[in-house]
């Protein structure tokens, strides 16, 4: 199990910065062209939004969840027993696991059909289609409601400490 934890880690790693790195290059090359002669890119605001945003975003959530880093305020937990702390946790993790499952149903419904009528947004002379980046929110939803099931069950049983 490490090793496919291990994996997908190294994955949402390689898919997040990939997006951001492209996006920062296509980027730079839009400013400099704007600045230097006057010439946009078509699309660079649409494939930003739809793409580069959409992997950058999940991909980085996904790995949150996966490494279990998200933020915790203890301000009413501090003094409780490494019991109580193991339940609530375990608890809260399968509620966003829930949370998770819902936007994923929300999400598939809304990816289905923007690809059942190919969902596109103009761009100067030709079309951008952008229900595919749909698909990507809809995985990177359920990795972390995935991730969430399985940290919730490692506290439930005690295999794994309360917040580490």
């Amino acid at each position: 199990m490490n090793a496919v934890k291990s994996l997908a880690e190294k994955f949402l790693v390689a898919l997040g910065g990939s997006a951001l790195l492209v996006m920062m290059l296509h980027i730079t090359a839009e400013v400099i062209l704007r600045s230097a002669f006057n010439i946009t890119i078509p699309g660079t605001l649409e494939l930003v939004t739809f793409y580069y945003m959409t992997f950058a975003v999940f991909a980085g959530l996904a790995l949150v969840a996966l490494l279990n880093e998200q933020v915790i305020v203890e301000i009413f937990t501090g003094w409780m027993s490494r019991r109580t702390l193991l339940v609530i946790d375990g608890l809260a993790a399968l509620l966003g696991a829930g949370y998770a499952g819902l936007l994923v149903y929300g999400g598939w419904l809304e990816a289905k059909s923007a690809m059942k009528f190919n969902e596109m947004v103009a761009v100067r002379g030709f079309d951008v289609p952008i229900w595919p980046s749909r698909w990507v929110a809809v995985i990177g939803l359920g990795l972390i409601a995935l991730a969430s099931v399985a940290h919730a069950i490692a506290l439930l049983r005690g295999t794994k400490g309360p917040r580490t």
